[in-house]
């Protein structure tokens, strides 16, 4: 929308939303195209999830239609896969992708600051910040050492179930998830968990 505003569309992209079946993920831009009149056919609902995202479209006749995914931060394939096998005609766009920052200095302090058990916890609300912290890991030869304090010297708390996916796949096991998938939810959650386990 802010795009389309840039270009001197916006109206005419709105009036096009209106005439469409949209599918949305979440609360954030569930409400933006709420305050935009845009009616919400599918609402995804929590955890939000890729899985979630399939499973609200699958009584969607997609076959032989053009559908256009919204892509954050990375492509996802689980999505754009499930779409095509059911016969979907796909428009894929990136808004923005997932970059690690030009001076990574402080993630590796971060490493750092983790093996030496500096924090008593870690909170992760992506799965973009764990694998970059990984990467950034891997590549310095401390990847066993960054999974075994995640694992036993320091409280991890992971913001919900896909991000606890990309944590576990990298071999760490969150202490904590919120039973909702929201930052609020995420350090009630843990504030809990370190008030019981102290």
């Amino acid at each position: 929308l802010n795009e389309a505003e840039k270009l001197g569309r916006k109206d005419e992209l709105l009036k096009a939303l209106r005439e469409v079946t949209t599918v949305c993920r979440g609360p954030k831009p569930t409400a933006v195209l709420i305050r935009n009149q845009i009616p919400v056919w599918i609402k995804v609902k929590e955890p939000f999830t890729t899985a979630d995202v399939i499973a609200a479209m699958s009584e969607l006749g997609v076959a032989n239609e053009t559908i256009a995914v919204l892509h954050y931060g990375e492509r996802n394939t689980a999505l754009a896969e499930a779409l095509s096998a059911r016969g979907a005609r796909l428009q894929e766009l990136c808004l923005y992708e997932w970059q690690l920052p030009e001076d990574l200095s402080l993630l590796k302090q971060l490493i750092d600051e983790i093996l030496n058990q500096d924090f008593t916890a870690i909170a992760f609300t992506s799965q973009i910040q764990a694998r970059h912290l990984f990467q950034l890991a891997t590549e310095a030869g401390r990847e066993d050492e960054l999974k075994e304090a995640l694992n036993h010297a320091v409280v991890v708390a992971s913001v919900g179930p896909t991000c606890t996916a990309a944590l576990q796949a990298l071999g760490v096991t969150p202490h904590v998830e919120p039973e909702h998938p929201k930052m609020g939810h995420l350090v009630l959650a843990l504030m809990q968990y370190l008030t019981q386990n102290q």
